[in-house]
């Protein structure tokens, strides 16, 4: 057992001496490090008390700070359970359902003025049509007879006195006879 134990010793100050070169080597690189380092330590120190400072003046309404928290974190857990009560309100008696919205564009269905004029037309003429194949079947639509059966408009100007015009009502001066004689004046 000896020479197992003298193994043993001489291996834990083999890796004491090992474990004790790389702690030097370690807080050697440390050391250099933080002496590099140190101006931009000073200068973050110095901006961190800079912008605590306000709050450190903040810091002595402690209390108020305590009640003004614990009131915020109040309403909001009261806010969360209103909405979660209403939003389950509303699941279970289904209030949210749409109803069928009563400004819902119609389609259009039929005809349009122009088509719908088109097919009068169009059926008129196709009547027309037919009432002359009907009496040209029976031999009653004579070729003599004028196909015109209405006289043409009569223009605006006269036959007889070419270059006058027919004069409306609002052409001619209205003369008011009076029986009064003109002594008002």
């Amino acid at each position: 057992m000896g020479l197992l134990a003298s193994v043993g010793l001489f291996g834990l100050a083999v890796f004491e001496f090992i474990f004790y070169l790389l702690s030097i080597l370690f807080w050697s690189i440390v050391y250099i490090l933080l002496g590099i380092a140190s101006p931009f330590i000073y200068v973050g120190g110095l901006s961190i008390k800079t912008v605590l400072l306000p709050l450190r003046f903040l810091a002595q309404f402690e209390a108020l700070w305590y009640f003004l928290g614990v009131a915020a974190l109040t309403g909001i857990l009261f806010a969360a359970a209103c909405h979660l009560a209403l939003r389950t309100f509303v699941w279970l008696l289904v209030l949210d359902a749409q109803p069928p919205s009563a400004w819902a564009p119609v389609p259009a269905t039929g005809h349009d003025a122009i088509s719908y004029r088109a097919a009068r037309l169009a059926k008129k003429r196709q009547g027309e049509l037919e009432q002359y194949k009907e009496q040209a079947r029976l031999g009653l639509l004579v070729t003599s007879l004028p196909v015109i059966k209405s006289p043409p408009p009569a223009s605006a100007y006269s036959a007889i006195s070419p270059g006058t015009k027919s004069r409306s009502l609002t052409r001619e001066t209205i003369l008011e006879a009076s029986n009064e004689d003109d002594s008002d004046w």
